[in-house]
């Protein structure tokens, strides 16, 4: 199946908002005050675990493309049974962490942009999960986007 089939302008269009959410913070903003660097510290550090867990929970239905693998299933267990897109929720806080690290608006506002770029890439996800898996419908309305019980 070809890049665009799969979904892969969204691929390309994560990569250089998320190089800009690493990148800006330290060229644009200092380094914080010891609580709230380490506060910043524990989200990136949340969000790594989050990631790891996920792409364990998902293993060979896990792809960086928005369309499901061929060969998938469904994964509503561990993480996937807090939130639908807990890899996408942890690049949030991530960035999130690191902004506040660096006390860098820039930084912030990269996080906000990757909230909404992800909001919309999971929604086009969405789609092609529900086409892929008849449960998929009953998981969504159970179970939240990126903030357990609330969004």
């Amino acid at each position: 199946m070809s890049f665009a089939l799969r979904g892969g302008w969204w691929v390309a269009a994560q990569g250089p908002l998320m190089l800009a959410a690493v990148a800006l913070p330290p060229w644009l903003g200092q380094l914080a005050p010891p609580a709230q660097f380490v506060a910043g510290g524990a989200m990136v550090a949340f969000a790594f675990l989050l990631v790891g867990w996920s792409r364990k929970t998902l293993g060979a239905s896990f792809t960086p493309f928005p369309k499901p693998v061929e060969t998938g299933s469904l994964v509503i267990v561990g993480p996937f049974g807090l939130v639908r897109h807990p890899i996408y929720t942890a690049i949030i806080v991530a960035a999130a962490g690191w902004a506040l690290q660096w006390q860098s608006i820039a930084g912030a506002a990269c996080a906000a942009l990757l909230a909404v770029f992800f909001d919309l890439k999971s929604r086009r996800e969405e789609i092609w999960l529900a086409e892929k898996y008849g449960g998929y419908a009953a998981y969504r309305s159970r179970v939240k986007r990126f903030i357990p019980f609330i969004y």
